[in-house]
């Protein structure tokens, strides 16, 4: 198993704890983080300029029935778990943005999609609590609910 493949279970798993003897594990870390973006790559939906928003592929990273009841329109959805394995279905040449509920679970995705070599991935700061709070003091229409993909 390659170091990063290696380090890419580590991820999924979330609560291994590192070894000593797992030093090839340890330096893909200590190199991810070293080059990790400025704010752990973490953007408010207020942060997006509002004409490039529909450049962006915001993908719901929360279990399907929290996608179905309600997500941000245009929003693909795959489960954070799943992220990596489908990574194949993300594109490479527009920005993606990573949503869960609160930011948490998304921001394990998009570690593990950096450690996969995609850089165009970012986490929605505070999630989509946070994007329905920015929608409801703008006074803009609220998320899609109900739709699927």
């Amino acid at each position: 198993m390659t170091k990063w493949a290696f380090c890419l279970v580590i991820v999924a798993c979330g609560s291994i704890a590192l070894q000593a003897e797992e030093p090839d594990l340890i330096e893909a870390l200590e190199e991810y983080y070293l080059f990790a973006p400025p704010g752990g790559g973490s953007i408010s939906y207020r942060q997006i300029p509002v004409e490039e928003r529909s450049q962006v592929l915001f993908v719901d990273t929360r279990t399907r029935e929290e996608y179905q009841a309600a997500h941000i329109p245009g929003a693909m959805h795959i489960q954070w778990r799943e992220v990596v394995e489908r990574r194949e279905e993300l594109p490479q040449d527009r920005p993606i943005i990573l949503y869960c509920n609160s930011g948490a679970s998304s921001a394990q995705a998009m570690m593990g999609l950096h450690l996969a070599g995609m850089d165009n991935v970012r986490t929605l700061a505070g999630g989509f609590i946070r994007y329905l709070e920015s929608q409801a003091d703008s006074g803009r229409s609220g998320p899609d609910e109900g739709r699927t993909e």
